[in-house]
């Protein structure tokens, strides 16, 4: 079917790091006026791509049966380790057009944020702290525990009064706890979202290649600005 009926929202960018080759993740955030929809994003026929563009291809499946009338907003996210280097995306049949950025796991991915370190910390002054120990507690039920780049620690809690999602990072630079977090799986991979102002923290359990590993990744404004590779503790 056609993509008219959702809104999205695209971003583009090489996760670069230091003696590795770089990957290039597609991701969208798309809006459909009720539940039910399953949405794909596929590489065009390797080889026919203009020069320097990455054309993916964006289909919606409608949904099957009655469905509650809420907006909600789906997830599609694509990943190549291309051999060439692309400075732009197109996403067909809409011709919608993305730069791609170029990311590495060790710097910001934009001008204005001081660094990782900050990036995480910001919020910490702003922000009560929950009163969680990081082993097992009586109040709440530890879901998963991260060990990510840059010594951050992240765990994902789940109250077992109010079945309430809660965020915790902890490292030597500083701590940040986040509650009334959402949950949902996005092509078999179940990730865990926090609001905290203007930003938000993305909490993946696994990956696409493997279920031991996971990524944190941190957005301002719905735009990713940092990005972390994971191992599961």
């Amino acid at each position: 079917m056609t993509t008219k009926e959702s809104q999205c929202d695209w971003t583009a960018w090489y996760d670069t790091m230091p003696g590795s080759s770089s990957t290039l993740h597609v991701t969208g955030k798309c809006t459909f006026p009720t539940e039910g929809y399953s949405v794909k994003l596929e590489r065009v026929e390797v080889g026919i791509d203009p020069p320097g563009v990455l054309q993916l291809r964006y289909s919606v499946e409608p949904p099957k049966g009655k469905v509650p009338q809420v907006v909600t907003v789906e997830e599609v996210r694509y990943s190549e380790d291309p051999n060439v280097v692309y400075k732009e995306v197109q996403i067909l049949p809409d011709n919608i057009k993305i730069s791609v950025e170029q990311v590495s796991r060790t710097t910001p991915l934009k001008n204005g944020i001081l660094g990782s370190t900050i990036l995480l910390a910001l919020a910490t002054s702003m922000i009560a702290h929950f009163a969680l120990p990081a082993s097992a507690d009586s109040t709440a039920n530890l879901l998963l525990n991260l060990q990510c780049e840059g010594g951050y620690n992240v765990n994902i809690w789940k109250t077992k009064k109010s079945s309430e999602l809660l965020y915790r990072s902890a490292s030597s630079n500083g701590n940040l706890s986040l509650g009334k977090g959402t949950s949902q799986a996005t092509e078999g991979v179940r990730v865990y979202k926090f609001q905290n102002g203007n930003y938000q923290y993305w909490v993946w359990d696994g990956t696409l290649d493997s279920q031991q590993s996971g990524t944190l990744e941190v957005y301002k404004d719905n735009s990713i600005q940092q990005k972390y590779a994971c191992t599961k503790r």
